[in-house]
């Protein structure tokens, strides 16, 4: 999604000015690359695209696929979404076998961008990563992105639960968060799922002078993705 950021500079300054309210469902995984995973009983894992992802296509006119049988390979594409406008590649979060395809979705590619929790494959874990394919991904879709001229970078919870507020006056202001990032800044208040995960999830983040060290030895590289 980073190199939409030019190409589409003129629509996101005339983006419609409301907020989606990310909905949370359970034990499903996501990848960087705007894609969730979920098991099924039948031990499968179920793939389709994020909520996040289709309001960035706007409108969805054809969904291609490996056929059943192939197999995909983690952060490997496994077929592209296409818009009026733009071509995607979609990444396999996983390394297996592909079971099964959606017709629903491929027949009416539309239906993402009402539901994008429809799924789009369905594959067979190679068998030693049968209880550990979901490693590595992220428990929570993106809960927004930022952007400069030059790139675009999503925005990742910090801790598990659901959007209670936003700071609507980024929208119109966004340069504030370069002024003052940690007061007048803020992006979003957060309603952890219970207190006890909460605390968990805290201690596990960075304090203020580990975060400065971390910072001082990227040296903005792994920031820009470089």
């Amino acid at each position: 999604m980073q190199t939409l950021a030019k190409e589409r500079v003129t629509e996101y300054l005339k983006r419609d000015r409301y907020i989606t309210i990310p909905q949370l469902h359970a034990e499903i995984f996501y990848t960087p690359d705007h894609i969730w995973a979920q098991a099924t009983p039948q031990e499968t894992v179920k793939i389709g695209v994020t909520d996040y992802f289709q309001t960035q296509l706007k409108e969805v006119i054809n969904i291609q696929t490996a056929k059943t049988g192939e197999k995909v390979s983690k952060g490997e594409p496994f077929g592209v979404v296409e818009t009026w406008w733009f071509t995607y590649d979609l990444y396999s979060p996983l390394n297996g076998t592909i079971i099964s395809i959606n017709k629903t979705v491929i027949d009416n590619p539309f239906v993402v961008n009402v539901d994008p929790y429809k799924w789009i494959m369905e594959v067979q874990p190679e068998q030693k990563e049968a209880n550990s394919w979901m490693k590595g991904l992220l428990k929570e879709e993106p809960l927004g992105v930022v952007e400069t001229w030059m790139f675009m970078f999503d925005l990742h919870s910090p801790v598990s639960g659901r959007i209670a507020k936003i700071n609507g006056v980024l929208r119109d202001e966004p340069f504030i968060i370069s002024r003052d990032p940690y007061k007048a800044g803020w992006i979003a208040e957060i309603k952890p799922n219970n207190s006890i995960t909460a605390e968990e999830e805290l201690r596990d983040l960075m304090k203020p002078h580990q975060y400065e060290v971390w910072s001082l030895k990227l040296g903005g590289r792994r920031i820009l993705g470089l």
